[in-house]
């Protein structure tokens, strides 16, 4: 196996070491992104709630406004 070879195998490995970094930086940032959105979808959701919660607190305060 020559300089030449040798040299190339190692440039190539630098690549694929690269490529595989570039990889796991890209996940890294996929997986921040899903977090925050999971994030921000589960404070929606608690909104939500609290205001079917604050509206079914509401019609029980209220009798003969509600159907049962």
């Amino acid at each position: 196996m020559g300089a030449a070879a040798i040299g190339y195998l190692l440039a190539m490995g630098s690549n694929v070491l690269d490529m595989v970094g570039t990889t796991v930086v890209v996940l890294v940032v996929l997986m921040v992104l899903a977090a925050a959105a999971g994030f921000l979808l589960a404070r929606l959701e608690r909104r939500r709630a609290r205001r079917i919660h604050d509206d079914l607190v509401e019609m029980r305060d209220q009798p003969g406004r509600h159907r049962r």
